[in-house]
């Protein structure tokens, strides 16, 4: 498998004089197998195997269902066939309960639902007040709303999960009513519905049993933006940190701390980084019959390559003191891998085989790997395209790993 990388010239052409060959390199490539995916069928395993990135979940039911949804409700906005919108959010918690393994009552109370007699934010405001002082307090909300308007979504996220602390799944009102495709799309809010509750919709099959020992941790830092002019500027950036807690990679406990502002380096004031990744080590333990994981793999995104000596000098120190602290004296630790995702660059791929071209995008097909000829000679460097694009060329992500 072969593919061919082009780098952007003009500025190259321009301001230094340097002519670049029309030809472009070609480089070997390599694709990955997709890895099989598990599922519940009745009170037997089901396995799916996806073709071109995707896969259809019909006769098959969630891994593992969270919690029961006891009590619940749903809110509707403005004006709108309520009446049809009862029966489909009826029908909605029936195919949750009974084809999808998602344990709910399958009556919404009241069963009328809720409703904001217009789309203003105190509207909004006075319809979760009603619902939270609801006897029993609901413990999920079905909000329905009447459009894609993202201030709206943004409005109601707000409401519901800072000020009155609800569990919420936002569905758009003309989707859930469209006869065509409907039972597709109950399942897809289905699998969020299963997730907030501390399920596991899918298992992926590990033929090497490390995934069963090891804990997949991310972390990132995000800046203040979208301030009034002068406001930001000495405002905190937010560090967030989430990681695994079990092999089925479903559940990811995060939390988030303030960092020096503007800072991408995430600084341990007051411990509080090597705090918090002990606290993500002490919930997979919790999860794991005790046991420490084996093996830690840390995916840190937002760094540049000139940042990587940051990363590994600066803030992998205060990973392993987190380790130091929680693993016994005598023990080596866990071993650690330290990657590093880097999405902006101008490097594109295009495949050359026609065996391993994306059907309908023609680029190259998910799972593809270039790991030579046009890598990092520093760092185990490599570019992945992990998942398939739905338009156009879509370029792969540069990896680099670290240990």
């Amino acid at each position: 498998m072969f593919l061919r990388t082009r780098v952007l010239t003009t500025r190259l052409q321009k301001d230094f004089g340097i002519t670049v060959d029309k030809e472009l390199i070609t480089v070997r490539g390599r694709e990955l197998p997709p890895p099989v995916v598990n599922y519940k069928a009745g009170s037997s395993v089901q396995s799916v195997t996806p073709q071109d990135g995707s896969w259809l979940m019909k006769g098959v039911r969630v891994w593992a269902p969270g919690r029961r949804i006891a009590n619940w409700t749903y809110l509707t906005i403005g004006n709108g066939p309520h009446e049809v919108i009862k029966t489909t959010v009826t029908g909605f918690a029936k195919f949750l309960d009974g084809d999808m393994g998602i344990q709910m009552n399958r009556q919404p109370s009241p069963a009328t639902g809720h409703r904001a007699q217009d789309k203003s934010e105190e509207a909004l405001r006075n319809a979760f007040s009603k619902i939270a002082s609801q006897k029993p307090r609901p413990e999920f909300v079905l909000v329905v709303l009447p459009d894609k308007d993202t201030t709206r979504y943004n409005v109601v996220k707000k409401l519901a999960d800072v000020e009155f602390g609800l569990t919420t799944v936002c569905v758009r009102q003309e989707l859930l009513l469209k006869n065509q495709g409907q039972l597709g799309y109950f399942a897809n809010v289905g699998l969020k519905v299963n997730l907030k509750f501390g399920g596991a919709n899918h298992q992926v099959k590990d033929g090497t049993g490390l995934v069963a020992t090891t804990m997949f941790a991310g972390y990132d830092v995000t800046h203040p933006t979208n301030l009034a002019s002068g406001a930001g500027e000495n405002a905190p950036s937010l560090v967030g940190l989430v990681a695994s807690i079990d092999s089925n990679l479903a559940q990811w406990p995060a939390v988030a701390w303030e960092n020096k502002s503007r800072g991408e380096e995430v600084e341990n004031v007051d411990g509080q980084f090597v705090h918090h990744f002990k606290n993500r080590i002490k919930l997979w333990q919790n999860q794991n019959g005790g046991k420490l994981p084996e093996n830690i793999v840390i995916f840190r995104d937002g760094v540049s390559e000139g940042q990587f000596k940051m990363v590994l000098d600066k803030e992998l120190p205060h990973i392993r003191q987190a380790c130091k602290e929680m693993y016994p004296v005598k023990s080596n630790g866990p071993l650690i891998s330290l990657i590093v995702s880097v999405k902006r660059h101008q490097t594109r791929f295009y495949p050359t085989d026609p065996n391993h071209i994306h059907s309908r995008s023609k680029s190259p097909k998910e799972g593809t790997i270039v790991d030579r000829g046009v890598t990092n000679v520093r760092c185990w460097d490599f570019f992945l395209q992990a998942h398939a694009s739905l338009q156009g060329k879509l370029s792969l992500s540069s990896v680099s790993v670290c240990s």
